[in-house]
């Protein structure tokens, strides 16, 4: 099953490709390749024209761009890849399997940033949480970070300069005081700043933006039912990552 997930997650960004290709370009992707199957290969594009052979008792699931299925193949069995779908010549049918409509509309929306930004660390500090260019659902966010030592100053403040808290730590991980939260629909950036006894100093700094709630609303509506195909929370996982819903997405992956 984890050899299956990982396989599928690291095909997923192909489903965010423009339906229509050249006919030269890849229609798919071979998510599972179990027995003899020629000639496609574990991670493999498919191309359209291309003819697909499995022998017995083989089988592969291979992915189509443009008909946003996942084509379950089991030999014996001939197929041809073709630009919307993938037809059995000879064999058993195929068994295909959809994404939910919502998440593939949320998927192919222009403003999904499939590319997931690095975490980004200055010196030898390496903010953890939020990270950099984060959304964020809530307005009381916990940071963290990572570093040797342990007398660190950290600081958060609007895009435009102004201080909105700051305060010392010694655990690499901080909380706004109470009373303070941050207002949704905003930019800031968040700073921490370690001495070591000789008075060298070494920083990590971030941007991040609390989310409208319009925004985090029409993001968190996407979440799938709890008994909905794994395709589907893989899918809503991923539009999370690309939102740079990063807490809402980390813990979309715990519960996959």
């Amino acid at each position: 099953m984890m050899n299956r997930l990982a396989l599928f997650l690291f095909s997923l960004c192909c489903f965010l490709l423009p339906a229509h290709a050249a006919s030269d370009d890849p229609v798919g992707m071979v998510l599972d390749l179990r027995g003899d199957a020629a000639p496609l290969q574990l991670l493999g594009y498919v191309k359209a024209g291309q003819q697909i052979r499995l022998g017995p008792q083989a089988t592969a699931s291979v992915s189509h761009y443009a008909s946003r299925l996942v084509y379950q193949l089991t030999g014996p069995l001939q197929a041809q890849v073709e630009p919307n779908g993938i037809r059995v010549i000879k064999g058993a049918p195929a068994q295909t399997r959809s994404l939910a409509e919502k998440l593939v509309r949320a998927a192919v929306d222009p403003r999904l940033s499939p590319a997931a930004v690095k975490m980004r660390a200055l010196s030898d500090v390496t903010l953890k949480a939020p990270l950099n260019r984060a959304v964020l659902a809530g307005v009381r966010p916990q940071f963290s970070w990572m570093a040797e030592g342990g007398d660190y100053r950290v600081q958060v403040d609007e895009l435009d300069g102004k201080r909105i808290a700051s305060g010392n730590s010694e655990s690499g991980s901080w909380e706004l005081p109470e009373g303070v939260a941050l207002v949704p629909g905003t930019g800031y950036r968040w700073t921490v700043t370690q001495a070591d006894p000789e008075g060298e100093q070494a920083s990590g700094s971030a941007t991040f933006t609390v989310a409208s709630e319009a925004e985090r609303d029409a993001v968190l509506a996407l979440r799938p039912a709890p008994d909905a195909a794994i395709e589907d929370w893989v899918l809503y996982a991923a539009i999370l990552d690309g939102r740079r819903f990063d807490e809402e997405a980390r813990a979309a992956w715990r519960a996959i």
